[in-house]
């Protein structure tokens, strides 16, 4: 079993409240919900799961995450130390590699909440900059995604995008710059997901094939009732049925394809149409003619506003 497939044995295999159990924590049977269990250890220690026992919070502190960053919260230690503990719950050998596999010389990554954390949060800087004046979004969007903690600042003054499966565990992310762009190599692409308004579920989900691309057309909306999405370029069948899952979650949604006014982005809208059909919801595309993609439509209106 190699390192990667280790991590998804432990993803697939445990789940939080295993973990808390092992460690002496116990269920507040009185103060638990269905959705949200509630364990307690010590005096004032609470963490409260989510997302089907696959995530957490903790209510005392910013704290939360998936199995790797609540044993690493509540045990201490390295990302190797956890990966000891987690062996010892799923009853795994470690992985060894051999003398002569590139394992055996390069350090393992760590795990994209791992990474993620250890960023700074997106404030007036590089990243907002970029984002401002060079993309033209708004600096409610930007702040608004800050405050979802969706972006944040990256390295040579890139913003970085947040993907995450339908739990909330982050797989990766988008990294775009005034000379970069890429997505994350320790890490798959999910879905970016970026909420104007979490008071109410949404009765339409728009997808477009950048973070940039569906931040602008949200800036362009202003509509509340709408969960944008980012597929990074690229849907994979994991990606697929994530999709099909938030359509049937929703009663009467909608799915608009946003995509770009290009070859591909006829090819990438006509798939979506193909899922929308699978989930009997309504389809729709939304283009930015008479430009390619939604930033260029975002730049042209602001320009026209300021003049």
């Amino acid at each position: 079993m190699t390192q990667d497939e280790e991590l998804d044995h432990f993803r697939a295999t445990i789940t939080c409240d295993t973990i808390l159990l092992n460690a002496g924590w116990r269920r507040d049977e009185q103060e638990s919900t269905r959705n949200s269990p509630k364990f307690r250890r010590g005096a004032g220690e609470i963490i409260i799961l989510s997302h089907k026992n696959r995530g957490w919070w903790d209510p005392t502190s910013q704290a939360k995450g998936d199995i790797f960053a609540i044993t690493q919260h509540i045990r201490g230690g390295t990302f190797g130390d956890v990966r000891i503990r987690l062996r010892a719950i799923s009853g795994t050998a470690p992985h060894r590699p051999s003398p002569s596999s590139p394992e055996s010389i390069l350090p393992a990554s760590p795990p994209p909440f791992e990474l993620w954390s250890r960023q700074p949060p997106l404030t007036d800087g590089n990243a907002w900059n970029y984002l401002r004046e060079e993309r033209k979004l708004p600096d409610a969007i930007i702040r608004s995604g800050g405050t979802q903690d969706v972006i944040k600042a990256g390295s040579h003054g890139t913003a970085w995008f947040k993907h995450s499966d339908n739990d909330g565990i982050i797989t990766g992310w988008e990294m775009r710059g005034p000379k970069y762009r890429g997505f994350t190599s320790n890490g798959h692409k999910s879905f970016f997901r970026y909420r104007p308004s979490f008071k109410r579920d949404p009765n339409r989900i728009v997808i477009a094939e950048s973070a940039i691309s569906v931040l602008s057309l949200a800036a362009l909306e202003r509509r509340a009732d709408t969960l944008y999405l980012s597929c990074a370029g690229q849907i994979g069948p994991s990606a697929q049925t994530m999709l099909i899952a938030l359509l049937t979650a929703y009663p009467n949604v909608v799915l608009a394809a946003a995509t770009d006014n290009d070859a591909p982005g006829d090819k990438f809208s006509q798939r979506f149409e193909r899922l929308a059909a699978d989930a009997l919801v309504y389809f729709e595309r939304v283009t930015p003619t008479p430009h390619n993609d939604w930033n260029d439509v975002l730049k042209t209106r602001s320009s026209s506003t300021d003049r």
